[in-house]
């Protein structure tokens, strides 16, 4: 009886002790499977939205930032009432009973949005109406306080807080905040332990990117490009305003057809390419003079206006241009397609393309923007009429930041920047500010060639030039027109009586700041970029000498450059320079010094003024010339 006892006794004792031991284990012991089990019975699991930094223009005025928003969420387990519930639900938020009915009718499902990042007013009457497995959350809404003027630039998030287009995709990783994952507490029948019905998180925010836009610039640009549009019933336009030097991007305006953005689904002045027409002239003749295949003093016979290549003829845009005799500085003047070819049959189709190649064409400019097209420069060999076709910007296209920006390098002495929308970082917590590393510029052409461009391309504006619209007064601009027929996206060959109207020019000619660039698409009163985008750039060009305090310098046309006779006969032989300047000074316009042999010297331009004055020296070492152009007020 005794054993009996005891037995049953040790039997108990050891049941005990595997209960206790089970308990202990499963109560103390980590159990990787329960506690998954315990998480799918007692928690939901949610993603919410880190606070993105600001995107600031260079002024630090926030242009996109993140602020405080809600969402309302359902748990349909808990909807006592879905029919009443959904028809109250839909007054307050604006949604429809349908939408709403469907998303908690279904009693197996534990988590719904019903809307996300509402406004203050309808969130209070939500809280006030008490619902029954109705909750929110407080997470973080992305906003433009400029709306649309920077969407085509920026870009834009999802809902769940990711970059999706513009700059908000390009630095997403370096924008965004950490984003959260939290998990929502249940009580044993399954309700969310909420405190007041909400939510509330606060996760590490992400930094502030320092644009180079400048705002009173991009609106200005817009609002001028808008009119134009309106004017001319033009299909699109385009705007690029660039630091000359550093090729930082100050402006990029992209419209589409309704005077309106392309709201954020592309930024055409990256995305799209067209062909340049004109203005790519000044690359060739740049890359003449590089090779010293023509002088500034040279004379190229232009055909009278008409010159068969192979089996085509090329003529004049102009019909009243039927010329003899026209320098580099004329050709450029006048837009002679006849002149440039030329120009373009001396270089040859090899050290053409490997020019406009070393000049950023047929190649990303790896600005800081998804989404850049590269444009098309065929591989050699080209015939001779592509050749020619090339020289004057058909056959070959572009993007408008990358005819701008290979442009500045024409005239900020020859260096090639890669363009930039950011400039810096800033810490959202100590504000300390953080300058981003810039590629190296290289070089594509001499000072000197540089130094010739710029004042050749200040004859364009002058008395018988294209660009004399773009004058600015007060300023010696220089720039070049283009009228480019519009490819065709249906079928090869152009589109009939469709043409994009340009102008590129820069301010000031002999210390060039700014670059800028019109171009309007398909405009039906006027096409020729004289008429339609040069007196955008005029007027985008004078508010950014007055914005910027540049000193005007007061230089009269007339005394810079002689202006052009449109009506003047064709000559049958070329004038020859007859002027020769001796070591000491004497007092010339620069029109003179570009038709005297010291045009082939290695000059140097001084100061400002109307008048110049040269003084020549020798290096004792080479015995090459260099000149120095002292430019003297009147």
């Amino acid at each position: 009886m005794k054993a009996r006892i005891i037995i049953i006794f040790l039997f108990f004792s050891t049941v005990w002790l595997l209960v206790l031991s089970r308990a202990f284990y499963i109560q103390v012991w980590p159990n990787e499977k329960l506690a998954q089990l315990q998480e799918r019975k007692y928690q939901t699991r949610i993603k919410l939205n880190s606070q993105r930094g600001s995107f600031l223009d260079k002024d630090k005025r926030e242009i996109a930032m993140s602020q405080i928003s809600y969402s309302i969420y359902a748990d349909p387990k808990l909807v006592k009432s879905p029919k009443a519930t959904a028809r109250q639900l839909s007054k307050i938020l604006g949604v429809s009973y349908e939408s709403i009915f469907s998303k908690i009718k279904d009693k197996n499902r534990r988590f719904v949005w019903l809307q996300r990042f509402i406004d203050d007013h309808k969130f209070a009457r939500v809280k006030d109406a008490e619902l029954e497995g109705i909750s929110s959350v407080q997470e973080w809404k992305r906003v433009y306080p400029f709306e649309n003027l920077y969407k085509g630039i920026v870009g834009l998030v999802g809902q769940e807080g990711a970059g999706l287009e513009g700059l908000e995709l390009k630095y997403d990783k370096a924008i965004s905040g950490d984003s959260e994952k939290i998990n929502v507490k249940r009580d044993a029948r399954g309700r969310p332990l909420n405190i007041d019905g909400m939510i509330v998180t606060e996760n590490q925010m992400g930094n502030d990117l320092v644009m180079t836009i400048d705002t009173d610039l991009q609106f200005y640009f817009e609002t001028q490009l808008k009119e134009t549009m309106q004017t001319f019933e033009g299909e699109g336009a385009i705007g690029i305003v660039l630091d000359a030097a550093t090729s930082e991007v100050r402006a990029m305006v992209s419209l589409g057809n309704s005077g309106k953005h392309d709201l954020v689904l592309k930024q055409k002045a990256i995305t799209d390419v067209f062909e340049p027409g004109s203005t790519l002239k000044p690359f060739v003749m740049a890359l003449g003079l590089e090779e010293n295949l023509i002088q500034a003093n040279s004379k190229i016979f232009c055909e009278y206006g008409k010159m068969k290549v192979a089996d085509r003829w090329i003529k004049e845009s102009d019909s009243h241009h039927q010329f003899a005799y026209l320098s580099p500085s004329e050709i450029l003047a006048f837009s002679s397609n006849i002149g440039i070819a030329k120009v373009g049959f001396q270089l040859g189709t090899d050290k053409l393309r490997e020019g406009l190649l070393k000049f950023g064409f047929g190649q990303k400019t790896l600005v800081d923007f998804p989404g850049e097209s590269k444009g098309v420069l065929h591989e050699t060999p080209w015939n001779s009429h592509l050749l020619a076709n090339i020289s004057f910007g058909q056959g070959i296209s572009v993007n408008a930041l990358q005819l701008t920006n290979s442009f500045a390098a024409l005239v900020n002495g020859g260096m090639l920047n890669r363009p930039t929308l950011v400039k810096g970082r800033r810490n959202t917590e100590t504000l300390d500010y953080t300058e981003l590393e810039r590629a190296e510029p290289t070089r594509v052409i001499s000072k000197k060639t540089s130094d010739l461009l710029k004042v050749m391309l200040s004859s364009v504006t002058h008395e018988g030039g294209t660009g004399v619209n773009a004058r600015v007064p007060g300023f010696l601009i220089g720039g070049k027109t283009g009228t480019a027929q519009k490819a065709s996206s249906k079928y090869r060959g152009y589109e009939p009586n469709a043409y994009l109207s340009s102008f590129i020019g820069f301010i000031p000619v002999h210390e060039p700041r700014y670059v800028i660039y019109v171009m309007v698409d398909t405009p039906k009163k006027s096409f020729y970029g004289s008429q339609v985008a040069a007196p955008v750039f005029a007027k985008v060009a004078s508010f950014l000498a007055r914005k910027e305090g540049m000193v005007p310098n007061l230089i009269s046309d007339k005394n810079l450059v002689a202006g052009f006779d449109k009506t003047r006969k064709p000559s049958s032989k070329p004038k020859v320079d007859t002027t020769g300047f001796t070591p000491e000074t004497k007092m010339l316009s620069l029109r003179d010094v570009l038709k005297s042999s010291h045009a082939t010297d290695d000059l140097e331009f001084v100061g400002r003024g109307s008048k110049v004055e040269l003084m020549e020296s020798e290096d004792a070492e080479t015995g090459a010339k260099k000149v120095k152009v002292y430019l003297k007020a009147n």
